[in-house]
C-alpha cells in the first residue's frame, strides 16, 4: 500500500483522546488511502496498547510504536 497521506500521532497517556482521534480519521473522506503512524512516547501504557490491537480502525493503515522513557 502506498498511501495518500501519512499522518504521525504522538501520544502521552491519552487513550481516550486518541481514540476520538482515529474514529475522526478513519470517517475522513479526503484520501482514500490513510496511514496513521502512533508514537507513544514514555511508560507503557496498557490501555493504550490495548487500543491499537485491535482491529476497530480498519479503514486505516495504523503502526504503533513506543519508544522508552527518557530520564532528562
Amino acid at each position: 500500500m502506498n498511501p495518500q497521506l501519512s499522518i504521525v500521532i504522538p501520544t502521552h497517556h491519552r487513550a481516550q483522546i486518541l481514540e476520538q482521534t482515529l474514529d475522526y480519521l478513519a470517517a475522513q473522506t479526503i484520501a482514500k488511502e490513510l496511514e496513521v503512524i502512533v508514537v507513544h512516547d514514555g511508560e507503557d501504557d496498557e490501555e493504550t496498547k490495548k487500543m491499537m490491537n485491535t482491529n476497530h480502525y480498519s479503514p486505516l493503515s495504523t503502526h504503533y510504536f513506543a519508544i522508552a522513557k527518557s530520564h532528562q
